[in-house]
């Protein structure tokens, strides 16, 4: 284990004492147990990784701050590979009880009750290729119930529960400019790409992303990215593949697709094909795309997939509509 590595990330993040004896507490468990089958933590496999969290699962030990300490170890000494795995993780905790709150909320508890009393959410940690299953099963029972656009509403909801409060520079940025939404929508794309240039050029992962040379280029010359591109009352939205330097040199539409998904419930579906997941689900991610404009417009927006990797195509591109 690379201690003093790790300890200095803690401290950069002004992690709390306790919070940091916790994070080296769980570490020393996962590297005593790697030791025991004679792997190094640093050198471990995402096979070894699995092992270890199904027994944690086994044990009840399974919690998010557990895992969310070792994805930071695993981000903190480059192992890209099990930091995504494990962001994949983390990234879906608490979606589904929010899309059964938001059921009741624009429903009512008895049909929120009717479709999610007896679904049973794989535990956290459980392999994400496993997903598909249960989520295929939940999509076909929601969409038996409810009205096809209370269906889409409800996906179009901020799940991942990321607080307003992080989009208030943007918000400034917006009042600065007199609510010219297209100047806005101009500075946002300049400004995300001067982002990825730093960490391009930092060497350093950006969410869950490697950013290369080829990577800024890409999402420079596509406005829709990270940024917006208006027509009339809409916004053109169209969001950054998840493993973007692969997806650009990829031809296979098949892997392209796979290359393009975010969703830690779905994608592996389309690697599988074994489970079709409808592409109304994409709603979801419509709604954390969108979750920025509604602030800015204090409403919540009206939002229309146009494209997805679950009905064939190679993108994940969505409508926002002002009106």
């Amino acid at each position: 284990m690379q201690r003093s590595l790790f300890l200095a990330f803690c401290e950069k993040r002004k992690l709390s004492d306790f919070s940091i004896k916790k994070a080296f507490e769980d570490l020393a468990l996962i590297e005593n147990s790697m030791n025991q089958n004679g792997v190094q933590l640093d050198d471990c496999t995402e096979s070894d990784l699995k092992v270890y969290l199904q027994e944690l699962i086994r044990q009840n030990e399974n919690s998010f701050d557990r895992f969310l300490t070792f994805a930071r170890y695993f981000y903190v000494v480059n192992r890209v590979d099990l930091y995504q795995y494990l962001v994949a993780i983390i990234g879906g905790f608490g979606v589904i009880e929010s899309i059964s709150k938001r059921t009741a909320l624009l429903t009512n508890p008895e049909t929120a009750d009717a479709i999610f009393s007896d679904i049973q959410v794989p535990p956290l940690g459980s392999p994400v290729e496993e997903n598909p299953v249960f989520m295929a099963k939940l999509l076909e029972r929601m969409k038996e119930v409810l009205p096809e656009e209370t269906f889409k509403r409800i996906l179009a909801g901020n799940h991942h529960r990321i607080p307003n409060s992080i989009f208030e520079s943007e918000k400034a940025k917006f009042r600065e400019l007199h609510h010219d939404i297209d100047g806005f929508l101009s500075y946002r794309h300049q400004s995300q790409v001067a982002e990825l240039e730093k960490h391009c050029k930092e060497g350093k992962i950006w969410y869950e992303q490697v950013i290369t040379p080829e990577v800024v280029e890409y999402v420079r010359n596509h406005p829709e990215i990270q940024g917006g591109v208006r027509e009339g009352k809409t916004i053109l939205l169209t969001k950054i593949p998840f493993d973007p330097q692969l997806y650009i040199s990829e031809t296979d539409p098949y892997l392209k697709r796979f290359y393009a998904c975010h969703c830690p419930f779905a994608r592996y579906a389309l690697l599988l094909n074994e489970e079709k997941i409808i592409p109304e689900w994409c709603y979801c991610s419509a709604g954390f795309e969108k979750q920025l404009f509604d602030f800015l417009f204090e409403k919540e927006l009206s939002v229309e997939v146009l494209e997805t990797p679950f009905k064939g195509d190679t993108r994940c591109r969505f409508a926002l509509h002002l009106d």
